[in-house]
């Protein structure tokens, strides 16, 4: 699963789920959303800056999602290379047991060996495994109560000007 939040305002406008969203409160919803999903998609991708040593192949897409029953922001991380490491984002968000990493179909597993230094070659390795750096979570954390403001501003304006 590749890792994603939504900014999402369902559960407070259910009640709207046959009518639609009242023009008031969407044109609100409409103004405030793009702004917060730019800015936590900006915070999820300076924490993959710091935290990485590369950012290859790994991209942050931020969208405004819209239907006559929902709006929603949505900032995904994706992976842009070969799709058989499609899973690379989530790995790196939530981290990964530890795990045998074998040469399939190839004779050997080739990478730089910082510890050392060189070069290195071998049929199978054993990864430590990984913690997780939870990029997602920790932006979404810190930004939540700015957000859950922000979208309830905006309901409530949207819906005295109705």
């Amino acid at each position: 699963m590749i890792p994603e939040i939504q900014v999402d305002a369902r559960k407070a406008l259910l009640k709207f789920s046959d009518a639609g969203i009242p023009e008031g409160i969407r044109r609100n919803l409409r103004t405030v959303i793009p702004d917060l999903t730019k800015r936590l998609g900006a915070s999820v991708e300076a924490k993959l800056n710091s935290e990485l040593k590369s950012r290859k192949n790994i991209d942050v897409k931020k969208e405004m999602v819209e239907s006559p029953t929902y709006l929603y922001g949505r900032v995904r991380v994706v992976w842009t290379g070969d799709q058989k490491s499609n899973m690379v984002p989530a790995v790196l968000d939530t981290g990964a047991k530890a795990h045998l990493i074998e040469a399939k179909p190839g004779s050997a597993l080739f990478f730089f060996w910082e510890k050392l230094g060189i070069n290195a070659a071998f049929k199978a390795v054993h990864h430590p495994g990984f913690a997780g750096i939870n990029y997602m979570q920790r932006s979404l954390d810190e930004m939540q109560s700015e957000i859950v403001n922000a979208l309830q501003k905006a309901a409530q304006n949207g819906a005295k000007a109705a």
